[in-house]
Protein backbone atom coordinates (compact mmCIF):
# COMPACT_ATOMS: atom_id res chain seq x y z
CA UNK A 1 0.00 0.00 0.00
CA UNK A 2 1.13 3.55 -0.75
CA UNK A 3 -0.24 6.19 1.61
CA UNK A 4 0.55 9.60 3.13
CA UNK A 5 2.64 9.88 6.29
CA UNK A 6 1.55 13.54 6.68
CA UNK A 7 -0.45 16.13 4.75
CA UNK A 8 1.70 17.72 2.02
CA UNK A 9 1.26 21.29 0.71
CA UNK A 10 -1.44 21.68 -1.94
CA UNK A 11 1.07 22.73 -4.62
CA UNK A 12 2.63 19.24 -4.45
CA UNK A 13 -0.66 17.56 -5.36
CA UNK A 14 0.07 16.77 -9.01
CA UNK A 15 3.63 15.55 -8.53
CA UNK A 16 2.60 13.31 -5.58
CA UNK A 17 -0.31 11.89 -7.57
CA UNK A 18 2.04 10.95 -10.43
CA UNK A 19 4.49 9.39 -7.95
CA UNK A 20 1.64 7.34 -6.51
CA UNK A 21 0.47 6.34 -9.99
CA UNK A 22 3.93 4.96 -10.77
CA UNK A 23 3.92 2.86 -7.58
CA UNK A 24 0.39 1.66 -8.31
CA UNK A 25 1.52 0.68 -11.82
CA UNK A 26 4.09 -1.56 -10.12
CA UNK A 27 1.51 -3.30 -7.91
CA UNK A 28 0.86 -1.04 -4.92
CA UNK A 29 -2.64 -0.10 -3.68
CA UNK A 30 -3.62 3.49 -2.83
CA UNK A 31 -4.17 4.10 0.88
CA UNK A 32 -7.16 5.95 2.40
CA UNK A 33 -5.27 9.08 3.50
CA UNK A 34 -3.84 9.49 0.00
CA UNK A 35 -7.25 9.10 -1.63
CA UNK A 36 -8.93 11.50 0.83
CA UNK A 37 -6.21 14.14 0.40
CA UNK A 38 -6.36 13.95 -3.40
CA UNK A 39 -10.16 14.29 -3.25
CA UNK A 40 -10.08 17.33 -0.93
CA UNK A 41 -6.97 19.18 -2.04
CA UNK A 42 -7.30 22.30 -4.18
CA UNK A 43 -6.06 22.00 -7.77
CA UNK A 44 -2.45 23.13 -7.99
CA UNK A 45 -0.75 24.91 -10.84
CA UNK A 46 1.56 22.89 -13.06
CA UNK A 47 5.32 23.06 -12.52
CA UNK A 48 8.51 21.47 -13.88
CA UNK A 49 8.43 18.81 -11.18
CA UNK A 50 4.99 17.70 -12.33
CA UNK A 51 6.19 17.49 -15.93
CA UNK A 52 9.14 15.29 -14.94
CA UNK A 53 6.85 12.96 -12.93
CA UNK A 54 4.38 12.79 -15.83
CA UNK A 55 7.18 11.69 -18.16
CA UNK A 56 8.12 8.97 -15.64
CA UNK A 57 4.55 7.68 -15.59
CA UNK A 58 4.36 7.72 -19.38
CA UNK A 59 7.62 5.80 -19.71
CA UNK A 60 7.23 3.35 -16.83
CA UNK A 61 3.57 3.33 -15.84
CA UNK A 62 0.66 1.25 -17.07
CA UNK A 63 -3.13 1.25 -17.24
CA UNK A 64 -3.48 0.65 -13.47
CA UNK A 65 -1.68 3.89 -12.71
CA UNK A 66 -3.71 5.82 -15.26
CA UNK A 67 -7.01 4.46 -13.91
CA UNK A 68 -5.94 5.70 -10.48
CA UNK A 69 -5.28 9.18 -11.86
CA UNK A 70 -8.64 9.12 -13.63
CA UNK A 71 -10.78 7.89 -10.74
CA UNK A 72 -9.03 10.12 -8.17
CA UNK A 73 -9.96 13.21 -10.20
CA UNK A 74 -6.37 14.28 -10.86
CA UNK A 75 -6.66 13.98 -14.63
CA UNK A 76 -9.60 16.34 -14.94
CA UNK A 77 -7.95 18.88 -12.61
CA UNK A 78 -4.34 18.66 -13.77
CA UNK A 79 -4.59 17.36 -17.36
CA UNK A 80 -8.03 18.20 -18.75
CA UNK A 81 -6.81 17.43 -22.30
CA UNK A 82 -6.09 13.84 -21.25
CA UNK A 83 -9.30 13.63 -19.22
CA UNK A 84 -11.32 14.69 -22.27
CA UNK A 85 -9.77 11.92 -24.37
CA UNK A 86 -10.41 9.35 -21.61
CA UNK A 87 -14.03 10.49 -21.45
CA UNK A 88 -14.35 9.93 -25.20
CA UNK A 89 -12.97 6.42 -24.77
CA UNK A 90 -15.47 5.77 -21.96
CA UNK A 91 -18.30 6.67 -24.34
CA UNK A 92 -16.95 4.56 -27.22
CA UNK A 93 -19.72 2.02 -28.02
CA UNK A 94 -17.22 -0.33 -29.65
CA UNK A 95 -15.19 -0.66 -26.44
CA UNK A 96 -16.03 -3.96 -24.79
CA UNK A 97 -13.47 -4.19 -21.98
CA UNK A 98 -13.86 -1.22 -19.57
CA UNK A 99 -10.44 -1.91 -18.07
CA UNK A 100 -8.86 -0.67 -21.29
CA UNK A 101 -10.35 2.84 -21.27
CA UNK A 102 -7.15 4.47 -20.00
CA UNK A 103 -4.57 3.02 -22.32
CA UNK A 104 -2.25 4.97 -24.59
CA UNK A 105 -1.28 2.73 -27.49
CA UNK A 106 1.51 4.93 -28.85
CA UNK A 107 3.00 5.56 -25.42
CA UNK A 108 2.85 1.85 -24.53
CA UNK A 109 4.41 0.88 -27.85
CA UNK A 110 7.19 3.42 -27.33
CA UNK A 111 7.93 1.86 -23.94
CA UNK A 112 8.26 -1.58 -25.50
CA UNK A 113 10.40 -0.33 -28.40
CA UNK A 114 12.89 1.37 -26.08
CA UNK A 115 13.13 -1.68 -23.80
CA UNK A 116 13.22 -4.52 -26.30
CA UNK A 117 14.51 -3.20 -29.63
CA UNK A 118 18.31 -3.03 -29.68
CA UNK A 119 18.55 -0.58 -32.60
CA UNK A 120 15.86 1.68 -31.12
CA UNK A 121 17.50 1.55 -27.69
CA UNK A 122 20.79 2.68 -29.23
CA UNK A 123 19.06 5.58 -30.99
CA UNK A 124 17.24 6.43 -27.75
CA UNK A 125 20.52 6.60 -25.88
CA UNK A 126 21.70 9.34 -28.26
CA UNK A 127 18.80 11.76 -27.76
CA UNK A 128 18.78 14.61 -25.26
CA UNK A 129 15.03 15.43 -25.25
CA UNK A 130 13.45 12.34 -23.75
CA UNK A 131 10.58 14.41 -22.37
CA UNK A 132 9.63 15.73 -25.83
CA UNK A 133 9.70 12.20 -27.25
CA UNK A 134 7.25 10.97 -24.62
CA UNK A 135 5.02 14.04 -24.87
CA UNK A 136 4.91 13.63 -28.66
CA UNK A 137 3.73 10.03 -28.22
CA UNK A 138 1.05 11.25 -25.79
CA UNK A 139 -0.14 13.94 -28.23
CA UNK A 140 -0.33 11.35 -31.01
CA UNK A 141 -2.56 9.15 -28.83
CA UNK A 142 -4.79 12.05 -27.79
CA UNK A 143 -5.10 13.68 -31.21
CA UNK A 144 -5.91 10.52 -33.17
CA UNK A 145 -6.68 11.53 -36.75
CA UNK A 146 -7.21 15.21 -35.90
CA UNK A 147 -4.52 17.87 -36.60
CA UNK A 148 -2.38 18.26 -33.46
CA UNK A 149 -1.91 22.06 -33.63
CA UNK A 150 -4.47 23.14 -31.01
CA UNK A 151 -3.70 20.23 -28.69
CA UNK A 152 0.04 20.94 -28.81
CA UNK A 153 -0.59 24.63 -28.12
CA UNK A 154 -2.74 23.78 -25.09
CA UNK A 155 -0.27 21.28 -23.62
CA UNK A 156 2.73 23.51 -24.35
CA UNK A 157 1.05 26.30 -22.40
CA UNK A 158 0.16 23.97 -19.54
CA UNK A 159 3.66 22.49 -19.32
CA UNK A 160 5.31 25.89 -19.67
CA UNK A 161 7.31 24.88 -22.74
CA UNK A 162 9.48 27.59 -24.25
CA UNK A 163 8.84 28.56 -27.92
CA UNK A 164 11.61 26.29 -29.21
CA UNK A 165 10.26 23.24 -27.36
CA UNK A 166 6.72 24.10 -28.50
CA UNK A 167 7.89 24.23 -32.13
CA UNK A 168 9.78 20.95 -31.75
CA UNK A 169 6.75 19.17 -30.26
CA UNK A 170 4.51 20.45 -33.04
CA UNK A 171 7.05 19.40 -35.70
CA UNK A 172 7.32 15.89 -34.29
CA UNK A 173 3.58 15.33 -34.06
CA UNK A 174 2.89 16.88 -37.47
CA UNK A 175 5.57 14.71 -39.17
CA UNK A 176 4.39 11.55 -37.43
CA UNK A 177 4.80 8.71 -39.96
CA UNK A 178 6.99 10.69 -42.37
CA UNK A 179 10.15 8.54 -42.21
CA UNK A 180 8.09 5.39 -42.39
CA UNK A 181 6.21 6.69 -45.42
CA UNK A 182 9.32 7.79 -47.30
CA UNK A 183 11.13 4.51 -46.54
CA UNK A 184 8.22 2.61 -48.08
CA UNK A 185 8.53 4.40 -51.42
CA UNK A 186 10.53 2.92 -54.28
CA UNK A 187 12.71 6.04 -54.41
CA UNK A 188 12.80 6.50 -50.65
CA UNK A 189 16.46 5.54 -50.18
CA UNK A 190 17.90 7.78 -52.88
CA UNK A 191 20.33 10.59 -52.14
CA UNK A 192 17.66 13.11 -53.13
CA UNK A 193 15.19 11.71 -50.58
CA UNK A 194 17.78 11.75 -47.81
CA UNK A 195 18.83 15.31 -48.60
CA UNK A 196 15.24 16.51 -48.82
CA UNK A 197 14.47 14.99 -45.43
CA UNK A 198 17.65 16.47 -43.97
CA UNK A 199 16.58 19.91 -45.17
CA UNK A 200 13.12 19.44 -43.68
CA UNK A 201 14.04 17.85 -40.33
CA UNK A 202 16.95 20.26 -39.74
CA UNK A 203 18.66 18.37 -36.89
CA UNK A 204 19.89 14.89 -36.01
CA UNK A 205 17.99 15.14 -32.71
CA UNK A 206 14.63 15.64 -34.40
CA UNK A 207 15.42 12.89 -36.91
CA UNK A 208 16.16 10.38 -34.14
CA UNK A 209 13.05 11.39 -32.18
CA UNK A 210 10.87 10.98 -35.27
CA UNK A 211 12.46 7.60 -36.03
CA UNK A 212 11.53 6.32 -32.55
CA UNK A 213 7.98 7.59 -32.94
CA UNK A 214 7.63 6.00 -36.37
CA UNK A 215 8.85 2.62 -35.12
CA UNK A 216 6.25 2.83 -32.36
CA UNK A 217 3.36 3.13 -34.84
CA UNK A 218 3.23 -0.63 -35.25
CA UNK A 219 5.09 -3.74 -36.45
CA UNK A 220 7.22 -3.68 -39.59
CA UNK A 221 8.25 -6.69 -41.64
CA UNK A 222 12.04 -7.25 -41.84
CA UNK A 223 12.40 -5.65 -45.27
CA UNK A 224 10.43 -2.54 -44.32
CA UNK A 225 12.36 -2.23 -41.06
CA UNK A 226 15.70 -2.55 -42.86
CA UNK A 227 14.65 0.22 -45.25
CA UNK A 228 13.61 2.48 -42.36
CA UNK A 229 16.92 1.86 -40.58
CA UNK A 230 18.81 2.56 -43.80
CA UNK A 231 16.88 5.79 -44.34
CA UNK A 232 17.76 6.93 -40.82
CA UNK A 233 21.44 6.30 -41.52
CA UNK A 234 21.30 8.21 -44.82
CA UNK A 235 19.48 11.21 -43.36
CA UNK A 236 21.90 11.41 -40.43
CA UNK A 237 24.80 11.23 -42.87
CA UNK A 238 23.29 14.08 -44.88
CA UNK A 239 22.80 16.09 -41.69
CA UNK A 240 26.49 15.72 -40.87
CA UNK A 241 27.13 18.28 -43.60
CA UNK A 242 24.84 20.95 -42.17
CA UNK A 243 26.75 24.07 -41.20
CA UNK A 244 23.68 26.06 -40.13
CA UNK A 245 20.14 25.17 -39.26
CA UNK A 246 18.83 26.00 -42.73
CA UNK A 247 21.65 25.37 -45.24
CA UNK A 248 22.65 21.72 -45.68
CA UNK A 249 26.05 21.31 -47.29
CA UNK A 250 24.66 19.68 -50.44
CA UNK A 251 22.37 22.64 -51.06
CA UNK A 252 25.10 25.13 -50.23
CA UNK A 253 27.59 23.45 -52.56
CA UNK A 254 25.21 23.28 -55.50
CA UNK A 255 23.99 26.81 -54.97
CA UNK A 256 27.54 28.19 -54.61
CA UNK A 257 28.70 26.41 -57.79
CA UNK A 258 25.75 27.80 -59.74
CA UNK A 259 26.44 31.30 -58.41
CA UNK A 260 30.09 30.97 -59.50
CA UNK A 261 29.03 29.93 -63.00
CA UNK A 262 26.57 32.83 -63.22
CA UNK A 263 29.37 35.38 -62.98
CA UNK A 264 28.56 39.04 -62.35
CA UNK A 265 24.92 39.03 -63.49
CA UNK A 266 23.25 40.22 -60.27
CA UNK A 267 19.67 39.35 -61.26
CA UNK A 268 20.64 35.79 -62.25
CA UNK A 269 22.61 35.33 -59.02
CA UNK A 270 19.61 36.55 -57.01
CA UNK A 271 17.34 34.10 -58.85
CA UNK A 272 19.74 31.25 -57.97
CA UNK A 273 19.95 32.36 -54.33
CA UNK A 274 16.17 32.10 -54.03
CA UNK A 275 15.79 28.82 -55.95
CA UNK A 276 13.61 26.16 -54.23
CA UNK A 277 15.60 23.49 -52.44
CA UNK A 278 13.85 20.46 -53.96
CA UNK A 279 14.68 21.91 -57.38
CA UNK A 280 18.37 22.38 -56.47
CA UNK A 281 18.54 18.73 -55.46
CA UNK A 282 17.59 17.54 -58.93
CA UNK A 283 19.44 19.88 -61.29
CA UNK A 284 23.11 20.31 -62.17
CA UNK A 285 24.60 23.76 -61.46
CA UNK A 286 25.01 24.60 -65.15
CA UNK A 287 21.33 23.81 -65.75
CA UNK A 288 20.38 25.98 -62.76
CA UNK A 289 22.26 28.90 -64.33
CA UNK A 290 20.53 28.38 -67.68
CA UNK A 291 17.13 28.30 -66.02
CA UNK A 292 17.90 31.42 -63.98
CA UNK A 293 18.81 33.33 -67.16
CA UNK A 294 15.62 32.13 -68.83
CA UNK A 295 13.61 33.31 -65.81
CA UNK A 296 15.10 36.82 -65.78
CA UNK A 297 13.37 39.16 -65.82
CA UNK A 298 10.25 37.56 -64.37
CA UNK A 299 7.74 36.82 -67.16
CA UNK A 300 4.57 38.90 -67.51
CA UNK A 301 1.22 37.23 -66.82
CA UNK A 302 0.67 35.90 -70.36
CA UNK A 303 4.32 35.69 -71.40
CA UNK A 304 5.85 32.28 -72.09
CA UNK A 305 9.52 31.56 -72.81
CA UNK A 306 10.84 28.29 -74.18
CA UNK A 307 14.36 26.87 -74.45
CA UNK A 308 15.04 23.62 -76.34
CA UNK A 309 18.20 21.59 -75.82
CA UNK A 310 19.27 18.32 -77.36
CA UNK A 311 21.01 16.60 -74.49
CA UNK A 312 23.38 13.64 -75.14
CA UNK A 313 21.99 11.49 -72.32
CA UNK A 314 18.49 12.89 -71.74
CA UNK A 315 17.40 13.34 -75.36
CA UNK A 316 15.39 16.48 -76.10
CA UNK A 317 14.85 18.73 -73.10
CA UNK A 318 12.28 21.53 -73.31
CA UNK A 319 12.24 24.19 -70.60
CA UNK A 320 9.14 26.36 -70.28
CA UNK A 321 9.11 29.54 -68.17
CA UNK A 322 5.98 31.52 -67.31
CA UNK A 323 4.17 33.11 -64.39
CA UNK A 324 2.89 30.52 -61.94
CA UNK A 325 -0.79 29.91 -62.57
CA UNK A 326 -3.31 27.14 -62.22
CA UNK A 327 -3.41 25.03 -65.36
CA UNK A 328 0.09 25.84 -66.63
CA UNK A 329 1.09 22.16 -66.84
CA UNK A 330 -2.23 21.37 -68.52
CA UNK A 331 -1.65 24.03 -71.17
CA UNK A 332 1.92 22.95 -71.90
CA UNK A 333 1.12 19.24 -72.14
CA UNK A 334 -1.91 19.99 -74.34
CA UNK A 335 0.40 21.73 -76.80
CA UNK A 336 2.86 18.82 -76.63
CA UNK A 337 0.04 16.39 -77.39
CA UNK A 338 -1.07 18.52 -80.34
CA UNK A 339 2.52 18.46 -81.64
CA UNK A 340 2.71 14.65 -81.13
CA UNK A 341 5.43 14.98 -78.50
CA UNK A 342 5.46 12.42 -75.67
CA UNK A 343 6.64 13.52 -72.21
CA UNK A 344 9.16 11.15 -70.63
CA UNK A 345 9.60 13.10 -67.38
CA UNK A 346 8.63 16.48 -65.97
CA UNK A 347 9.96 18.70 -63.20
CA UNK A 348 8.34 21.82 -61.86
CA UNK A 349 9.77 24.62 -59.71
CA UNK A 350 8.18 27.85 -58.52
CA UNK A 351 9.79 30.92 -56.97
CA UNK A 352 8.43 33.22 -54.32
CA UNK A 353 7.87 36.04 -56.80
CA UNK A 354 5.52 33.90 -58.91
CA UNK A 355 7.97 32.77 -61.60
CA UNK A 356 7.55 29.14 -62.66
CA UNK A 357 9.78 26.68 -64.49
CA UNK A 358 8.62 23.43 -66.11
CA UNK A 359 11.31 21.17 -67.55
CA UNK A 360 10.43 18.18 -69.75
CA UNK A 361 12.26 15.30 -71.37
CA UNK A 362 10.54 14.77 -74.72
CA UNK A 363 10.30 11.98 -77.30
CA UNK A 364 8.57 12.81 -80.62
CA UNK A 365 6.08 10.21 -81.82
CA UNK A 366 6.34 8.96 -85.42
CA UNK A 367 5.35 11.94 -87.48
CA UNK A 368 6.05 14.39 -84.67
CA UNK A 369 8.83 16.98 -84.77
CA UNK A 370 10.39 19.49 -82.42
CA UNK A 371 9.17 23.00 -83.35
CA UNK A 372 11.10 26.22 -82.94
CA UNK A 373 11.14 27.57 -79.43
CA UNK A 374 9.27 30.77 -80.38
CA UNK A 375 6.50 28.81 -82.12
CA UNK A 376 6.09 26.58 -79.08
CA UNK A 377 6.01 29.58 -76.72
CA UNK A 378 3.35 31.33 -78.83
CA UNK A 379 1.11 28.27 -78.91
CA UNK A 380 1.36 27.69 -75.14
CA UNK A 381 0.56 31.36 -74.52
CA UNK A 382 -2.57 31.08 -76.69
CA UNK A 383 -3.80 28.02 -74.79
CA UNK A 384 -3.24 29.56 -71.35
CA UNK A 385 -6.41 31.08 -69.90
CA UNK A 386 -8.66 29.41 -72.46
CA UNK A 387 -11.13 26.60 -72.17
CA UNK A 388 -9.76 23.49 -70.46
CA UNK A 389 -11.12 20.03 -71.22
CA UNK A 390 -10.38 16.94 -69.14
CA UNK A 391 -11.59 13.80 -70.83
CA UNK A 392 -12.96 11.01 -68.68
CA UNK A 393 -10.55 8.19 -67.74
CA UNK A 394 -13.14 5.78 -66.42
CA UNK A 395 -10.63 2.95 -65.82
CA UNK A 396 -8.07 5.09 -64.02
CA UNK A 397 -6.98 4.28 -60.48
CA UNK A 398 -6.03 7.24 -58.31
CA UNK A 399 -4.10 6.85 -55.04
CA UNK A 400 -2.77 9.44 -52.58
CA UNK A 401 0.05 9.38 -50.05
CA UNK A 402 0.55 12.16 -47.47
CA UNK A 403 3.38 10.43 -45.60
CA UNK A 404 5.89 10.11 -48.44
CA UNK A 405 6.92 13.77 -48.61
CA UNK A 406 7.39 16.56 -46.07
CA UNK A 407 5.88 19.13 -48.42
CA UNK A 408 3.50 17.48 -50.88
CA UNK A 409 0.64 15.03 -51.22
CA UNK A 410 1.91 12.34 -53.57
CA UNK A 411 -0.59 11.15 -56.16
CA UNK A 412 -0.27 8.10 -58.39
CA UNK A 413 -2.58 7.67 -61.37
CA UNK A 414 -2.59 4.46 -63.41
CA UNK A 415 -4.27 4.02 -66.78
CA UNK A 416 -3.74 2.16 -70.05
CA UNK A 417 -1.19 4.18 -72.01
CA UNK A 418 -2.68 6.30 -74.76
CA UNK A 419 -1.80 9.46 -76.70
CA UNK A 420 -2.20 12.74 -74.78
CA UNK A 421 -2.74 10.89 -71.50
CA UNK A 422 -0.58 13.29 -69.48
CA UNK A 423 -2.40 16.27 -70.99
CA UNK A 424 -5.75 14.76 -69.97
CA UNK A 425 -4.55 14.10 -66.42
CA UNK A 426 -2.91 17.52 -66.08
CA UNK A 427 -6.14 19.20 -67.19
CA UNK A 428 -8.06 17.18 -64.60
CA UNK A 429 -5.65 18.16 -61.82
CA UNK A 430 -5.96 21.83 -62.81
CA UNK A 431 -9.74 21.71 -62.91
CA UNK A 432 -9.76 20.13 -59.45
CA UNK A 433 -7.63 23.01 -58.12
CA UNK A 434 -4.39 21.10 -57.52
CA UNK A 435 -0.95 22.64 -58.06
CA UNK A 436 1.63 20.28 -59.59
CA UNK A 437 5.19 20.57 -58.27
CA UNK A 438 6.76 17.50 -59.91
CA UNK A 439 5.79 14.65 -62.20
CA UNK A 440 7.33 11.24 -62.92
CA UNK A 441 6.13 9.09 -65.77
CA UNK A 442 6.58 5.35 -66.28
CA UNK A 443 5.18 2.67 -68.59
CA UNK A 444 4.87 -0.95 -67.38
CA UNK A 445 3.33 -3.58 -69.68
CA UNK A 446 1.22 -0.99 -71.47
CA UNK A 447 0.07 0.71 -68.25
CA UNK A 448 1.05 4.33 -67.74
CA UNK A 449 1.98 5.13 -64.13
CA UNK A 450 2.02 8.89 -63.58
CA UNK A 451 3.20 10.19 -60.20
CA UNK A 452 2.67 13.78 -59.10
CA UNK A 453 3.69 15.93 -56.13
CA UNK A 454 0.66 18.09 -55.35
CA UNK A 455 -0.51 20.88 -53.07
CA UNK A 456 -3.64 22.97 -52.92
CA UNK A 457 -3.65 26.58 -54.15
CA UNK A 458 -2.24 27.74 -50.80
CA UNK A 459 0.74 25.38 -50.95
CA UNK A 460 -0.60 22.96 -48.31
CA UNK A 461 -1.04 19.21 -48.59
CA UNK A 462 -4.38 18.17 -49.99
CA UNK A 463 -7.39 17.71 -47.75
CA UNK A 464 -9.86 14.87 -48.21
CA UNK A 465 -12.33 16.96 -50.22
CA UNK A 466 -9.56 18.00 -52.63
CA UNK A 467 -8.56 14.37 -53.13
CA UNK A 468 -12.17 13.41 -53.77
CA UNK A 469 -12.45 16.21 -56.34
CA UNK A 470 -9.32 15.03 -58.16
CA UNK A 471 -10.50 11.43 -58.24
CA UNK A 472 -13.92 12.49 -59.52
CA UNK A 473 -12.59 14.77 -62.28
CA UNK A 474 -10.00 12.24 -63.47
CA UNK A 475 -12.53 9.41 -63.72
CA UNK A 476 -15.60 11.36 -64.90
CA UNK A 477 -14.00 14.25 -66.82
CA UNK A 478 -14.82 17.97 -66.61
CA UNK A 479 -14.37 21.24 -68.42
CA UNK A 480 -13.82 24.83 -67.35
CA UNK A 481 -12.59 28.21 -68.45
CA UNK A 482 -10.32 31.05 -67.30
CA UNK A 483 -8.92 30.40 -63.83
CA UNK A 484 -10.72 27.08 -63.82
CA UNK A 485 -12.78 27.80 -60.74
CA UNK A 486 -16.14 26.77 -62.19
CA UNK A 487 -16.39 23.14 -63.19
CA UNK A 488 -18.92 21.29 -65.29
CA UNK A 489 -19.12 17.50 -65.28
CA UNK A 490 -19.04 15.84 -68.65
Amino acid sequence: MIDLAANPPAEAQTAIAFDAALSISQGARPGPRLLNWLALAEPASWNDDATARLVDVLLRGNDRGWRFLDTSGILVRALPEVAEAVDRWHRDPELIDPTQVVQFEMVDSLQQVIRRDRRAADVHSRIAQDDLLVLAALVTDLAGEHPPVQLVASLADRFGLDPAAHEELLALTSDHGLLRGVAGRADGLTEESALALAAHLVSAERTRLLYLLDISIGPLDPVARARLDSLLTRVLAALDGIGTADEPDAFGHRRAEAVRLAGADASVVDRIQHAPRPYLLTELPERVVGHARLLEPRPDRREVRVAIERHPSRGVVIDVVARDQLGLLAAVTEVFADRELDVVSARVATWGDGAALESFEIEPRPGGSIPADTDLADQISQVLGGRVEAGALADATVAFDDAGSPWYTLCEIRHVDQPALLATIAAGLALAGASVHAAELEIQDGIAIDRFSLTDRNGAKLRRDSKDAIRSVIVEGAHGRGRLGRLARR
